[in-house]
């Protein structure tokens, strides 16, 4: 007959030893589990919820952050036009690089580079003309993943 428990060497029984390579296996895999999780969910990039209304001639802040502070070791952080893929800003390297940049954003697109390790890429849009109205698009890429968020700017009236 069976008795249920057997007992090897030592005074410990199969079950007890069973219980402990199950707990041990189950918060490995929990840890494991955790970490593709945060590996996989990376970061969340935030907009405005709706569009920025603007008088032409005024400024314009376009907002674009990150709820977590993320590590600045290759960093970059990309403003685009949606419509035409036009290069607004971008943020490479630990410094703007204005050289890349489309001439018709020269000195009128300005980050906050002290802004940037508590993770906010907000982008200080100046003067603004008509041919600003439309759509903008924040990149941030990290060495992991990457994300994004629109933002339309309309035209006061418009």
């Amino acid at each position: 007959m069976c008795s249920g428990v057997v007992r090897g060497r030592g005074s410990q029984s199969s079950s007890t030893y069973l219980n402990r390579k199950v707990k041990k296996t189950a918060l490995k895999m929990y840890l494991y589990l955790m970490l593709l999780v945060f590996i996989c969910d990376g970061f969340r990039v935030l907009g405005p919820p709706g569009p920025l209304i603007v008088q032409l001639g005024d400024s314009v802040m376009l907002p674009c952050f990150v709820e977590t502070p993320l590590s600045l070791e290759d960093l970059e952080v990309e403003w685009k036009r949606i419509d035409s893929e036009t290069l607004v800003h971008l943020w490479q390297d630990g410094e703007s690089q204005p050289e890349s940049q489309n001439q018709l954003y020269h000195e009128r697109a300005n980050f906050f580079p002290e802004e940037i390790a508590q993770g906010n890429f907000s982008l200080l849009l100046t003067d603004v003309t008509s041919k600003d109205a439309g759509g903008y698009k924040c990149t941030v890429y990290t060495k992991l993943d990457s994300g994004e968020t629109l933002i339309e700017i309309k035209e006061m009236g418009g």
